[in-house]
């Protein structure tokens, strides 16, 4: 649950139309993928159904549970999404878990990161965020 908190906080709030784009060669045009909160939100939540019915064996979701990923996500949202866009956003999501696990628990100790749940924020100590400066710098 720690990781929907996260990324419901962290999701991209891209604006964009939720109308079909011409793109799908499926029977229905797909919608152009929209990732916002509230999406990304349902999206990790039927995630975690697939994996625990038993459609993750290995690295990632197998074909069968794209498909019904697809299925759900469409009946929960009204949306029509291709398989790709959905096995891009996991992409995504599982890319943006690890670069924050790493800030979170690096081999050299505790970076001092966290993540404010209610403020939506980043927090650390201000020698990190000094740091940080002069590296961009």
């Amino acid at each position: 649950m720690q990781i929907i908190m996260f990324y419901s906080r962290m999701a991209s709030t891209r604006s964009g139309s939720h109308t079909p784009s011409v793109k799908g060669k499926g029977p229905k045009p797909y919608h152009k993928a929209n990732w916002d909160w509230e999406y990304s939100r349902i999206y990790l939540e039927l995630v975690i159904k697939e994996i625990e019915a038993g459609n993750k064996p290995h690295m990632s979701i197998n074909s069968n549970g794209y498909r019904s990923l697809a299925k759900t996500y469409e009946a929960a949202t009204g949306l029509t999404h291709s398989v790709k866009q959905l096995k891009n956003r996991y992409n995504q999501l599982k890319a943006e878990w690890r670069a924050w696990s790493k800030l979170m628990y690096s081999r050299k100790g505790p970076t001092g990161i966290r993540f404010d749940q209610e403020s939506g924020l980043i927090n650390a100590l201000n020698e990190w965020w000094a740091t940080m400066e002069k590296v961009t710098t």
